[in-house]
């Protein structure tokens, strides 16, 4: 009886130890918010708060920014993954919205019976005539809809003539069709 309690006193112990360490601690985020107002020529900008864990912290956007405070974003989502001393690990997407200028959302997506992958987007509030941009895709300059895609994820960029401008990162295209 009493190696019970002994081996229950030391797990007690090894597991007061690791919560007081941090270890195991979830990391919270959060942020503040400023949007782009492309009117106006103010870029969005993002201020992470990170909580919880133990720091040091190791912080990665998916614009390969490795700061706390990114600025200078044209709207669209931004991702940050956020690691701790002890390996610990959190992410986060958070959207900077514009004002003014396009708005673009994923109208549809998708998986053909030929195997392979499509987008089409939505454009409204643009300002005049717009250009669209899809990096890694060729001959997709100026296309709402991309087709014969292979499973990844995708990134567009859509300007107006006023040249504001909105973005979507991260589209996944899977087998799945989701």
């Amino acid at each position: 009886m009493r190696s019970i309690e002994s081996i229950t006193l030391v797990i007690f112990f090894i597991l007061l130890f690791l919560t007081r360490e941090g270890l195991g601690q979830k990391i919270e985020l959060s942020a503040e918010i400023k949007d782009q107002n492309c009117a106006t020529g103010q870029y969005g900008q993002i201020d992470l708060g990170v909580s919880g864990g133990t720091p040091p912290y190791k912080i990665a956007w998916d614009n390969g920014s490795t700061l706390a405070n990114i600025d200078h974003l044209i709207a669209g989502n931004y991702t940050v993954k956020v690691v701790d001393q002890n390996g610990t690990q959190a992410s986060k997407t958070f959207w900077i919205k514009n004002e003014s200028g396009p708005k673009i959302t994923v109208k549809e997506k998708g998986w053909t019976s030929f195997e392979r992958g499509n987008i089409k987007l939505e454009v409204v509030d643009s300002n005049g005539a717009i250009k669209v941009f899809w990096p890694g895709i060729e001959n997709a300059k100026d296309k709402l809809e991309v087709l014969n895609l292979n499973p990844g994820f995708y990134a567009v960029i859509v300007y107006d003539s006023d040249n504001c401008s909105a973005m979507i990162n991260n589209i996944e295209i899977n087998r799945n069709g989701e």
